[in-house]
């Protein structure tokens, strides 16, 4: 009798084993990598399921408004040959304006999920994007080239210069990759933004703030709330950070009154999206 429960159980084992070296085999790395990584997990599960409230159809407003005065505030590049960043861009079309602008040289857009680059692929056929992820030669994130623009599949966080050849950013492009973050990861985000823009290079920022409503609406996210108090608190005072400037603010519940109805269910009643330009100094040692 033990010999033969023996036997039924080492089989059954080496069946298993056989069924996930099987699945190793025929599960892509990045797949893999979204399901183990808690903070992609999320955003995986979002997108699987197309709840994807954030993306907009159209370019969005606060790029083409304050676009070129951004590139003026660039110094040590001539307004030309930019090198952009598009951090946690899904598969917006914003990556696709700034691909075709006459003043960018290369676009970066980065993200955790696969499903949202490979859209991006496919539904912008005119930036000549490969249909598969391929490995760096020279960094560990997959990737997807095209004309101007690579899309890097893997964690932001995780993001270095020598993923984009020992580059640095010129212009970023955040407008829906910080109030994504959750709060206790933001410092670890704006560190992230350190090692990536040159000196003289500048964020483009627009954030969401959860201004009015109940108390539980207004911690409440993604999208998280952050105010103009917070971003001054986490890129001021910083040494390699010149200038923080608000450029605008809006009530969501005017330029976007489709969304309104959500964020009343939410218990908010009063949403305002702000636009800020961050200026990185030329000087500035610490974003070398």
């Amino acid at each position: 009798m033990n010999s033969v429960f023996t036997c039924t159980a080492a089989a059954t084992f080496l069946a298993l084993a056989f069924a996930c070296f099987v699945a190793s085999l025929s599960t892509p790395d990045f797949v893999k990598v979204e399901g183990l990584n808690p903070r992609l997990t999320f955003w995986a599960d979002r997108w699987s399921s197309q709840t994807i409230g954030w993306h907009k159809e159209s370019v969005h407003p606060m790029l083409l408004k304050y676009f070129d005065v951004a590139v003026d505030s660039i110094t040590g590049s001539n307004g030309k040959n930019l090198k952009v960043l598009v951090p946690l861009c899904g598969k917006t079309l914003d990556m696709k304006f700034l691909a075709e602008a006459s003043v960018t040289s290369h676009v970066y857009g980065v993200d955790g999920v696969s499903q949202a680059l490979e859209t991006f692929s496919m539904e912008n056929p005119t930036l000549e994007i490969s249909s598969e992820f391929a490995a760096s030669d020279f960094g560990t994130y997959d990737r997807m080239e095209g004309d101007g623009i690579s899309l890097l599949h893997g964690d932001f966080f995780a993001l270095e210069p020598s993923e984009i050849g020992n580059e640095r950013i010129d212009f970023v492009w955040d407008r829906a990759s910080m109030v994504a973050v959750r709060p206790e990861f933001r410092e670890e985000y704006v560190e992230t933004m350190r090692r990536m823009v040159k000196p003289g290079g500048v964020i483009l920022l627009v954030t969401l703030e959860r201004r009015e409503g109940t108390e539980d609406a207004k911690v409440r996210g993604p999208p998280f709330s952050i105010s103009e108090e917070t971003v001054r608190s986490f890129y001021g005072g910083r040494s390699w950070v010149e200038s923080i400037v608000k450029l605008d603010e809006v009530n969501d519940f005017i330029v976007n009154p489709g969304s309104k109805q959500r964020w009343l269910s939410q218990g908010l009643t009063g949403m305002y999206e702000l636009c800020f330009i961050i200026k990185i100094k030329e000087d500035s040692h610490e974003s070398v």
